[in-house]
């Protein structure tokens, strides 16, 4: 996306759109250069990239930062079933591996289960002594497709786990295919409906024959651990505006504004810069300011001017500001921070 043309009919049709099903955007142009690129590119306004975080966030449109977080993203809201919670399990055959999956997840703003003792002690009976069954589950370079189907059941199973990775590093004696039909057959049941599975499978040539397996039954696969934090998060965070939708926190209103009142408080503004022939252009007056957020229903703390300290003092009490007296060297003259006075 470069921009738009119209931003309330944008607004309608993103709000219409997100109800229905995920949209993810990626949203060039979001510096000064990109800006000015879309504008002698297509002539659309690029606008302040703010401007567009908060009409994403109320729209419930998902923002990724990159191509590879775009399609990320769209295969994993569109194949896997949004997480009930934050909290994800990792299942993994290289420690190191794993914990670079933790870190994205971590902070991208998932949070890892814990697991509970019954699920551990399952695990512990399956695995080698030298595994780990807390999360990051290590299962070691040892463990075969059969102990991965075993461990991914009971981690799905597990009441403090809403999403479960699949990691696995390169080794020479399954070939990752095994594993991927494995993950497929577990992702059928009716555990795996309810929580989203992503698989890790790493390599490229030996992996083709293992990500088509597990594209056909809806598993996305990525090349790296590091790109499973923030797939995840935007799954969540698709659930968590879901979850407001129903409870009403998304509805829109029509916000009361007077258009003429805006129109002319602007032309007035634009009218003393004229007059001032170039001198402080582009500033308006705090008064104009106030009337024309005013006109648009935009909510000010309240304000007043006041010409001393006698007149200031009542002014700050009828305005509800904390106040205390207090003495700075060097401050030539007497002026209000914050509702301290200096």
């Amino acid at each position: 996306m470069e921009g738009v043309s119209s931003g309330p009919d944008f607004l309608e049709s993103a709000t219409r759109t997100t109800r229905q099903m995920p949209v993810v955007i990626l949203k060039a142009g979001r510096g000064q250069g990109g800006a000015r690129a879309i504008a002698s590119h297509t002539g659309a306004l690029a606008g302040d990239q703010v401007a567009y975080d908060a009409a994403f966030r109320r729209t419930g449109i998902l923002q990724a930062h990159s191509m590879e977080e775009l399609f990320d993203w769209a295969r994993a809201l569109a194949w896997q079933p949004l997480p009930p919670g934050r909290r994800v399990a990792v299942l993994t055959n290289a420690g190191g591996a794993a914990i670079l999956a933790v870190d994205a997840l971590e902070e991208a703003g998932m949070e890892i289960a814990p697991l509970t003792d019954a699920t551990k002690t399952f695990l512990r009976q399956r695995v080698f002594a030298a595994a780990s069954v807390n999360n990051p589950v290590d299962v070691l370079a040892g463990a075969g497709p059969a102990t991965y189907a075993l461990c991914l059941d009971a981690l799905l199973g597990d009441e403090t786990v809403d999403a479960v990775v699949v990691v696995s590093a390169p080794q020479d004696w399954f070939a990752p295919v095994s594993l991927a039909e494995v993950v497929g057959e577990v992702a059928t049941s009716q555990l795996a409906r309810k929580k989203p599975i992503l698989a890790v499978l790493m390599g490229l040539a030996s992996t083709s024959d293992a990500t088509q397996v597990l594209h056909r039954k809806r598993i996305p696969n990525f090349a790296f651990p590091e790109r499973v934090g923030s797939t995840l998060a935007a799954m969540w965070r698709r659930k968590q505006w879901l979850d407001d939708l129903a409870a009403g926190a998304h509805s829109i209103e029509e916000i009361a504004c007077d258009r003429e009142i805006g129109r002319m408080t602007i032309d007035a503004g634009l009218e003393v810069i004229r007059q001032r022939d170039g001198q402080d252009a582009g500033w308006m007056s705090p008064e104009q300011v106030e009337v024309l957020l005013a006109a648009y229903s935009i909510q000010t703390p309240s304000s007043g001017m006041a010409p001393s300290l006698e007149h200031a003092i009542p002014l700050a009490e009828t305005l509800g500001i904390r106040w205390r007296s207090s003495w700075l060297p060097r401050v030539s003259r007497t002026k209000l921070i914050s509702g301290v006075w200096h």
